[in-house]
């Protein structure tokens, strides 16, 4: 495999730690030498430059997307609520019609599952769950206003408000590593 060097592709120990163990994609068969710029792999061959801070490293979570995974999470913990109500229901003989409720509540436990699904991946710091947090709380704002109009209120003001407050966050999220076409890796990913 032929080296080639890309001006002014130097890679910061920040980077490298970012990189983590050797990628085959990445490194040629020499391991100690990244294919793509020719630089050693070597922590103490790289040099000191400041960190880039615009991608968060592992373990930092800016507050949007902490925001995002409690949001996400209650959420969760509400439709199991409503899952346990139904399964009360089922059990005592409430229920008119038990194949509706059982169907309502085998519903609303696999939404259940997904939103607890995207609240861990939030806390992950994974950036899929942006798009179905975005749908799903923007779906909740006529569901608060249909609440408000029954004359629920202090439901709908805490669907209304949760829905919101997931919203603003989400939006607030950014990707975590953007690609560019500065991005050495651009030309390996599927668009």
């Amino acid at each position: 495999m032929a080296r080639r060097s890309l001006p002014g592709a130097v890679h910061t120990k920040d980077q490298l730690y970012r990189l983590g163990p050797v990628n085959s994609t990445f490194c040629g068969p020499d391991p100690e030498t990244c294919v793509t710029c020719g630089y050693a792999r070597a922590v103490s061959d790289l040099p000191d430059r400041e960190p880039d801070r615009s991608v968060p490293l592992p373990g930092e979570r800016p507050p949007a997307v902490t925001v995002c995974a409690v949001v996400t999470g209650v959420e969760a913990l509400v439709l199991l609520g409503f899952v346990v109500f139904y399964v009360v229901e089922i059990v005592s003989g409430a229920s008119d019609n038990l194949v509706t409720a059982a169907t309502s509540g085998g519903l609303i436990l696999v939404f259940a599952v997904f939103f607890a699904a995207m609240s861990r991946a939030w806390w992950r710091g994974h950036d899929w769950p942006r798009t179905p947090t975005l749908l799903v709380n923007a779906l909740l704002l006529p569901v608060a206003w249909s609440l408000l109009q029954s004359d629920r209120g202090p439901v709908a003001v805490a669907t209304g408000a949760l829905a919101v407050v997931g919203i603003v966050a989400a939006l607030g999220t950014a990707p975590r590593r953007p690609v560019t076409s500065a991005d050495p890796d651009a030309g390996s990913r599927p668009e």
